[in-house]
């Protein structure tokens, strides 16, 4: 009766993820006595939300109506970068923007792509992207700059395999980051 009268349910609302990346790092990382300060990515506006987007054949952006992330994008994922400094246990000060740290080393970045992926040719994967820039304080001398990536299949089905991908191809990318500015970062040092 209630539905002749016009009278629907709403739709739920949104499930609400973090990002919960699982970086490893290899062995023979150096250890370092300088600051750095990570600021949070910037981003290109699809991404830079609380949607989880999906790109499909290269060129038309689509959003997944079931679930959100809990904050912004670059916001959840430059938490996620001071994080992965932190766990590496190579490097003793590491802080966002924040924090107001006068530091050694400046980390700037960009996150390019943060995205599940979907062609007629390939199977659905999380892709992420993210250039960095690395500079010497106080005078922002470029110590170093880098382009890293990441890819993960969706496995198993639903929000919770899209989420599971983005978590795996940002985790490829965070690996990447902290090797690379700990071993950037020492020979600027090394160079000085």
């Amino acid at each position: 009766a209630l539905a002749a009268c016009g009278i629907v349910d709403p739709p739920p609302p949104p499930r609400q993820f973090r990002l919960a990346p699982q970086p490893t790092f290899p062995d023979g990382l150096p250890q370092v006595d300088w600051s750095l300060v990570v600021n949070d990515p910037i981003a290109e506006r699809p991404i830079d939300s609380m949607r989880m987007a999906l790109l499909v054949d290269d060129t038309e952006y689509r959003y997944y109506e079931e679930a959100d992330w809990a904050d912004r994008l670059p916001l959840m994922a430059g938490a996620q970068m001071v994080q992965a400094f932190r766990d590496s246990g190579h490097i003793q000060v590491v802080a966002g923007p924040q924090a107001g740290l006068r530091s050694d080393f400046l980390l700037q970045t960009n996150l390019r792509d943060f995205q599940i992926e979907q062609s007629r040719a390939e199977p659905q994967a999380a892709h992420v992207t993210l250039y960095v820039d690395l500079l010497r304080m106080p005078r922002r001398d470029v110590a170093g700059t880098t382009r890293l990536e990441g890819r993960a299949p969706i496995e198993g089905r639903g929000i919770d395999g899209v989420v599971h991908a983005f978590d795996a191809a940002f985790a490829e990318v965070l690996s990447g980051l902290v090797s690379w500015t700990l071993f950037a970062g020492r020979q600027a040092v090394d160079r000085s």
